[in-house]
């Protein structure tokens, strides 16, 4: 415990003089050593053994950073576009998940102009990080946990074998399952409340992964057989499919002498490409199987009613 309680403060400590340096101080070591409560010949050798990679200099006793460098001249060029993307989706997200994320990515950006932009609907979950992280640990660990799940004017207490923490159509989802029960259930997360990680453990289901890769919607099911749905695309809109496939088992069987496209793909359950289908009409239609033809038929005619 000793050694660890040691490396933690180490950590800190050496986090913290990153970030101040970056932010433009200038550190003395004696200033250091009494605010850690660690000793100057400590603080002396972070900078010369530990902090020794960065564009560090000494200048009338105090260390700083060197004139005209920041952490953008440190990163590779790709790795400052990751960091841009990923404040840009953070904000989308919104509430105390951006401002935690802002604060982190502010400590290697110091400029405040970001010419990325992007939109994604997706719910704000940033209230709940602590029920995220106690989800993980039972995830990695493979613990059963409990919780109550509110499920419009009911309340039911579950217990249940966590296996992933997903997003469809921009909503999350906790990936489970439940003893006895044969296949994999969805619980939004945000009606889960009270998570409490069980001491009983469990084998991870072990295809849960790939399936939720293939998946195009929450109602996938991991225990089903996938099976073949054959589509036109007009060539209006072929080439949005062309520049993002409908899944990862999308196939391009055949292109029209007009750019129209002929895709397969596999789903487990109707409402993983009826929904598609019916947001890009009357520019795509099911070729096959025809009985999902038909359903998107019936739905056309009762919304005409």
């Amino acid at each position: 415990m000793g050694y660890k309680h040691d490396y933690d403060k180490a950590m800190f400590r050496l986090s913290t003089i990153i970030t101040r340096l970056y932010q433009g101080e200038e550190l003395s070591v004696a200033e250091l050593s009494k605010e850690f409560s660690v000793s100057p010949r400590t603080v002396q050798r972070d900078f010369n053994n530990r902090l020794n990679n960065l564009p560090i200099e000494m200048v009338k006793k105090r260390w700083r950073l060197r004139d005209g460098c920041t952490i953008e001249k440190i990163l590779p060029i790709d790795e400052l576009v990751v960091a841009q993307i990923i404040e840009k989706i953070s904000q989308d997200i919104g509430g105390e998940f951006y401002t935690k994320a802002k604060n982190l990515l502010s400590r290697i950006q110091n400029n405040e102009f970001n010419p990325i932009y992007t939109r994604i609907d997706m719910e704000d979950i940033s209230g709940h990080l602590a029920e995220i992280n106690l989800l993980e640990q039972a995830i990695k660990r493979q613990c059963y946990i409990s919780a109550l799940y509110k499920n419009e004017d009911k309340t039911d207490f579950i217990t249940v074998k966590p296996l992933k923490l997903a997003n469809f159509e921009g909503f999350w989802y906790l990936i489970a399952m439940e003893d006895d029960v044969p296949y994999i259930k969805k619980y939004h997360f945000k009606s889960l409340c009270g998570i409490t990680i069980q001491d009983k453990t469990f084998t991870r289901t072990p295809n849960i992964d790939e399936a939720i890769q293939n998946a195009m919607g929450i109602w996938f099911r991991i225990h089903e057989e996938p099976f073949e749905v054959r589509l036109f695309v007009d060539a209006k809109i072929a080439k949005f499919f062309r520049r993002k496939p409908l899944s990862k088992t999308q196939v391009i069987d055949s292109v029209g002498v007009d750019g129209s496209l002929e895709l397969s793909i596999k789903i487990t359950h109707e409402m993983e490409i009826i929904p598609i289908v019916q947001y890009w009409m009357p520019y795509m239609r099911v070729i096959e199987p025809l009985w999902i033809h038909e359903k998107i038929v019936e739905n056309i005619k009762k919304y005409l009613l």
